[in-house]
């Protein structure tokens, strides 16, 4: 449930939980969480990299990159900056737990970035996008990340 109160001209909604609803919360933690999952679309298209250009593909890592880096900065600034400067953090009871998830979310939005500044560097590299197969370079990212090192240089 919820209701909406008035700090200054300002109005803020407070939720509750119904004791329904906790009891619901409480089944829900006693399950295992689903597997991971990955919904990142610009992966998608590089499946398909060889249907299209390099300039294409070039495009859309340069504005995945640039979405990642957009979503981090407003995101920090937003979210996280309030319970550093204990100015209006919307749960200050919970920082211990929104660090936690600040820390997964950056480094997961570093890691779109970094990673699509790598691809862009190979692409570059490539004569086209199609019939290329596999090459030194391609041995060497493979042998990588077999050996479960990473490509990517240092993050920010």
């Amino acid at each position: 449930t919820s209701r909406t109160e008035h700090r200054g001209r300002r109005p803020r909604t407070i939720y509750e939980i119904s004791a329904e609803g906790r009891s619901a919360l409480h089944a829900w933690f006693a399950t295992p969480p689903r597997n991971p999952q990955l919904d990142f679309e610009a992966l998608l298209r590089l499946l398909f990299a060889d249907q299209t250009d390099k300039a294409t593909i070039d495009r859309w890592l340069e504005e995945t990159a640039e979405s990642a880096r957009q979503l981090f900065d407003d995101g920090a600034e937003r979210l996280l900056r309030p319970y550093v400067t204990d100015e209006g953090a919307p749960f200050p009871e919970r920082g211990h737990i929104a660090a936690l998830v600040a820390a997964f979310v950056a480094d997961y939005l570093q890691l779109i970035e970094r990673w699509s500044e790598f691809a862009r560097d190979e692409i570059r590299s490539w004569p086209r996008t199609d019939g290329v197969g596999m090459t030194d370079r391609t041995r060497e990212i493979l042998d990588t990340v077999l050996d479960g090192g990473s490509v990517l240089g240092p993050g920010r």
